[in-house]
C-alpha cells in the first residue's frame, strides 16, 4: 500500500510539473511563432529535426538503462549495486555525448548545407553541439531520480531549465532578431543549449547529495553490470538511431515534398512549421496529465518483476489503460469540437485550428501508445519496441515520399495517422499477448465516446445564443463529460477506493 501511495504522489507531482511546463511551453511557443513568423518556426523546426538525431545518439538509451538498473538494484535491496550502476551509466553517457557533440559540430555543414539545403541552419547546429555531453549526463541522472522516486529533484531541474530558456531567449531576441531569421533561430537554440547545460549541472549537484542515502554499503558488488547496461541501452539506442534517422529524413522530405506539390520554399517551411512546431504541441499538451504516471510505470514494472509481484503489475496496467482511454477520448472530443477558437486564441490562426481538428481524432491512439510502450519497456521488451519503432519510421518515411508531393501538407497529416495507428496496433498486441489484461470495450471506449460527443454537443447548445468565452464552454463540456462517465459507470473512482479499503482490511 505504501508503494501505491508513493506511486500516486510522485505521479501527481510530475503531473503538476508537466502541466506547468507545458502551459509555459505553449505560451512560449506562441511568443516564438509571433517573433519568428511561420517561416522562422519552420526553419527552427528543421534545425531541431537534425538536432533530435544528435540527441538520440548522445543519450543512446541511457535514461531507460539508468531507470531499470537502479530500480532492479532497489528491488534487490543493494545500495552498492545502485552506486556501481550509476557510475557506469555516467561514463556511458559522457562517451556518447562527447562523440555526438563532435559529430554534430564537424558535420553541421553537411547536415545543414547539403542534406537540408539551407546554409542558415549550420551555425545553429554547431552551437547546439556543445550542450550534448551535458544533456546526455542529465538524461542518466533523470533516470536515476525516477527510479529512486525522488521526482521532485527532476521536477526542480525542469523548472530551472525552462525559466533559463525563456530568459535567455528573450535576451537573445532583443539582441539578434532584427538581423534576420538566421540570427533569431541562432538566439533561440543558443538559449536552449545554455539552459540545458546549466540544468544538467544542477541535476549532478542534486545527484551527489542524494547518494548519501546509499552510503550504508548494504549488499555486495554485483558482476556483469556493464553487460547488463549495454544489454538494456544498446537495443534501445539502435532502435532510436534508426527511428530518429528516418524521422530526420522524413522531416527533411516534408519541405521537399511540399515544394514538389507546387508550394514555394518559404510557404513550405511555413506549412511545416504550423503542423510540427505549433499544432502538435497543442494536441499533446493534455497528455501531461498521464505522461508523468507513464514515466513511472517503467521502474514500477521493473522492480515488481524483480521481486515477483506480477499480479500488482496487471492491476496497475489495467487501471492505466482504462484511465488513459477515458481521459484521451474526452480530450479528443474537446479538441475537435473547439479546434477553431483554440487555434485563434493561441496562435491567431484558423489554419492551426483546422489541423488541430484533424489530428485531434488521433489523440486516443497517441496517448495510449505512450502508456503501452512504457509498460513493454518495464517488462523487458525493449527489443520488440525497437523493431516496432523502426517499422513505424520506415512506413512514415515512405508515406511522406509518396503522399506529400501529391497531397501537400494533408499528405503529412495522413502519414501521422498511418504511423501512429501502426505503432499502436503492434505494441498493444504484444502487451495483451504477454499479460492478463482484458480491456472492457464498452466501459472504456464506447461509453466514453458517446459521453464525449454528448458533452460537447450539450455545451454548444447551452451557449449557442450567447457570447460566453469559449474557455468557459470547454470547462462546462468537461464537467458534463465527467458526469456522463459516472452515469455510465466508466468512471468509478469511489468504487476503487471502497475495494481498496476492503482489501486492506482483509490483509
Amino acid at each position: 500500500m505504501k508503494k501505491t501511495k508513493k506511486f500516486i504522489f510522485d505521479g501527481m507531482l510530475l503531473t503538476a510539473t508537466a502541466l506547468i511546463m507545458r502551459t509555459v511551453g505553449v505560451v512560449f511557443n506562441a511568443y516564438i511563432s509571433d517573433k519568428l513568423t511561420k517561416s522562422g518556426m519552420g526553419l527552427f523546426t528543421l534545425v531541431m529535426s537534425v538536432y533530435s538525431f544528435a540527441v538520440t545518439f548522445a543519450t543512446s538509451g541511457i535514461n531507460l538503462a539508468a531507470t531499470r538498473l537502479t530500480a532492479e538494484a532497489m528491488g534487490h535491496g543493494n545500495s552498492r549495486e545502485i552506486r556501481d550502476a550509476m557510475v557506469r551509466c555516467i561514463i556511458y553517457s559522457l562517451f556518447f555525448g562527447c562523440v555526438g557533440g563532435m559529430g554534430l559540430y564537424f558535420g553541421a555543414e553537411f547536415f545543414g548545407g547539403v542534406l537540408m539545403g539551407d546554409e542558415r541552419t549550420v551555425p545553429s547546429l554547431r552551437l547546439l553541439s556543445f550542450g550534448l555531453p551535458y544533456l546526455s549526463v542529465s538524461s542518466a541522472l533523470n533516470g536515476y531520480f525516477t527510479a529512486v522516486r525522488r521526482v521532485i529533484k527532476s521536477a526542480a531541474c525542469q523548472f530551472f531549465e525552462q525559466l533559463l530558456k525563456i530568459l535567455f531567449t528573450v535576451l537573445g531576441f532583443a539582441a539578434f532578431l532584427d538581423r534576420g531569421l538566421e540570427y533569431g533561430c541562432l538566439a533561440l537554440v543558443g538559449a536552449s543549449m545554455l539552459a540545458e547545460t546549466l540544468s544538467a549541472l544542477l541535476a549532478f549537484i542534486l545527484y551527489i547529495a542524494d547518494l548519501k542515502k546509499h552510503n550504508d554499503r548494504s549488499g555486495g558488488r554485483v558482476s556483469g553490470l556493464t553487460g547488463k547496461l549495454c544489454g538494456i541501452a544498446l537495443p534501445v539506442a539502435v532502435s532510436a538511431y534508426f527511428r530518429s534517422g528516418l524521422l530526420t529524413a522524413e522531416h527533411m522530405l516534408i519541405p521537399w515534398g511540399l515544394k514538389r506539390s507546387g508550394v514555394g520554399a518559404d510557404a513550405a517551411l511555413a506549412s511545416y512549421g504550423v503542423v510540427q512546431g505549433m499544432v502538435l504541441p497543442v494536441v499533446l499538451y493534455p497528455s501531461a496529465f498521464i505522461a508523468a504516471f507513464t514515466s513511472l510505470l517503467i521502474p514500477e514494472f521493473a522492480e515488481d518483476i524483480a521481486s515477483g509481484e506480477r499480479e500488482r503489475n496487471n492491476r496497475i496496467a489495467d487501471r492505466a489503460i482504462g484511465a488513459t482511454l477515458v481521459f484521451s477520448i474526452g480530450v479528443a472530443a474537446v479538441m475537435m469540437s473547439f479546434s477553431e477558437p483554440l487555434g485563434l486564441a493561441i496562435y491567431k490562426s484558423r489554419e492551426c485550428g483546422y489541423f488541430i481538428r484533424l489530428i485531434g481524432a488521433l489523440i486516443p491512439v497517441m496517448y495510449l501508445d505512450g502508456v503501452v510502450d512504457a509498460m513493454l519497456k518495464g517488462m523487458g521488451y525493449q527489443f520488440y519496441s525497437m523493431v516496432v519503432n523502426i517499422i513505424d519510421a520506415l512506413v512514415s518515411c515512405a508515406c511522406v515520399f509518396v503522399l506529400v508531393p501529391r497531397m501537400g501538407i494533408n499528405g503529412y497529416v495522413v502519414t501521422i495517422f498511418i504511423g501512429e495507428i501502426l505503432n499502436f496496433a503492434l505494441s498493444i498486441s504484444k502487451l495483451l499477448a504477454h499479460s492478463d489484461i482484458r480491456v472492457q470495450v464498452f466501459k472504456r471506449v464506447v461509453f466514453p465516446l458517446a459521453a464525449g460527443i454528448g458533452a460537447t454537443s450539450i455545451a454548444h447548445l447551452i451557449f449557442r445564443c450567447t457570447s460566453v468565452n469559449f474557455w468557459l464552454q470547454i470547462i462546462v463540456a468537461c464537467a458534463i463529460y465527467i458526469c456522463l462517465l459516472f452515469t455510465t459507470g466508466s468512471l468509478d473512482f469511489f468504487g476503487v477506493i471502497r475495494r481498496r479499503r476492503q482489501r486492506d482490511k482483509s490483509l
